[in-house]
């Protein structure tokens, strides 16, 4: 068998010689180090976005909780003042009208002094 026919009816179905042409095969191995360093590679960045995801789900948790906490102190607020105004309007007075007069809710909204 000549050069010729070995290139011209290779066993790799994938390669066609034509005449007077010049064939090159090249093969890339992997050794077990960059098999295993592949691997490695492979398993951190999925433990990585595993970990970013459950960050993200837990941060917006971490939001819809504020929000609706939020939301619950802002109608206990406007309950409080709903019934403040309807004490005011009927005369009822409540023990923090004779300390901070009848307008009382203004002097609870104030910050606290540490």
């Amino acid at each position: 068998m000549t050069t010729q026919e070995h290139l011209e009816h290779s066993p790799d179905n994938s390669i066609t010689a034509h005449p007077n042409s010049n064939v090159s095969n090249v093969k890339i191995e992997f050794g077990k180090e960059a098999v295993s360093l592949i691997v490695v590679l492979l398993f951190v960045i999925t433990a990585c976005g595993v970990i970013m995801g459950i960050n993200l789900a837990k941060q917006a948790q971490l939001d819809n909780d504020f929000r609706d906490m939020k939301t619950q102190d802002w109608l206990k607020e406007r309950r409080l003042m709903d019934a403040e105004a309807y004490m005011i309007a009927n005369g009822i007075k409540v023990p923090g009208d004779d300390e901070n007069g009848p307008t009382g809710n203004i002097q609870r909204m104030k910050p606290k002094e540490k």
